[in-house]
């Protein structure tokens, strides 16, 4: 069996996909998701956090035995950094570790390229239609795209990068300061993406999807295609909003560490819905990891064009 492997190493999760090549693309074998929280406190420090750091070694290094496991070695895997890479000043001296410890060679991507690749990810799914938009709410940054497929490919109509996420989001709601700044965010030009359907990704619009089925595992095969009308998605915001962090995981355990970070990643995808006319939101497991393999198995290289890298380390 000839595998191969992504790492998408987002601003709250860390994300692996191993997959078996096919003539046709590829077939995922296995997922798997992790909490790192790479991007907390990075706005008041403007670096990875030592914890932040330890945390995501860690998930990185049990990645890596189970890629040994699958006999993929670790310079063969495409493995993308995002949003709190590319603001912390200590990314690449992090990264640089990783690669001499655990020999993962992490590119810090831009936002062109991470709404590229997510959009690369999302249109692998044959049911996905011709041109469709789609919201990311990661950790530290929210991508709206508007995607035509082409082929194999994917034309990317126009996205936009808005500095806000669950992270990001939950440090605001701490400091109560969420509505004015989400506002502040949102007087930016939106009026191209306005659309009353979009495809969310990434793992708190999955996770809103987990709450939506009330879930006591996380099941991609029931998350993957649920739609939420906007009125669903406002209920299930006044469900979760007055629960603390342990009446969250008592109720959905699948949260895990992501219960001190979903209520902030729902309000930024409610806000988001409402400023551009979202009726209903689709769900969608897949994602950057799927698309950057996509990219790697038609380029035959895990090594991505510099026009899609934001720093080179």
């Amino acid at each position: 069996m000839n595998k191969v492997a992504s790492i998408d190493i987002g601003s709250n999760t860390i994300l692996l996909l191993v997959a078996e090549k096919k003539d046709t693309g590829f077939r995922e074998i296995f997922s798997n998701s992790q909490i790192a929280g790479l991007g907390r406190g990075i706005d008041v420090i403007g670096n990875l956090s030592v914890e932040a750091q330890k945390d995501a070694r860690l998930i990185l290094n049990e990645f890596c035995k189970i890629l040994e496991r699958e006999n993929i070695r670790p310079e063969e895997v495409i493995c993308t950094a995002t949003e709190a890479a590319r603001v912390a000043k200590n990314a690449c001296d992090f990264f640089n570790s990783i690669k001499a410890e655990l020999g993962f060679e992490v590119q810090i991507i831009n936002s062109e390229c991470e709404a590229y690749f997510t959009a690369l990810g999302v249109a692998s799914d044959s049911s996905t239609p011709v041109e469709f938009s789609i919201l990311d709410v990661g950790g530290a940054s929210t991508e709206i795209m508007r995607v035509k497929k082409n082929g194999d490919d994917i034309e990317m109509i126009r996205s936009i990068s808005l500095p806000v996420g669950s992270v990001r989001g939950s440090e605001w709601i701490k400091e109560k300061k969420f509505d004015l700044k989400i506002k502040k965010i949102l007087n930016a030009h939106l009026d191209d993406y306005v659309t009353d359907q979009i495809i969310c990704v990434a793992g708190s619009m999955t996770s809103v999807a987990g709450i939506f089925h009330n879930l006591k595992i996380f099941e991609e095969k029931i998350i993957h295609k649920t739609k939420i009308s906007t009125a669903h998605f406002a209920e299930l915001i006044g469900k979760i909003e007055f629960l603390n962090e342990m009446e969250l995981l008592q109720k959905f355990p699948f949260l895990g560490k992501r219960a001190c970070t979903i209520l902030a990643g729902a309000k930024v995808g409610i806000e988001i819905g409402k400023k551009i006319g979202i009726k209903s939101f689709g769900i969608s497991t897949l994602g950057l990891r799927h698309g950057s393999l996509r990219y790697m198995l038609k380029r035959h290289t895990g090594r991505i064009d510099e026009h899609f890298i934001y720093r080179f380390c």
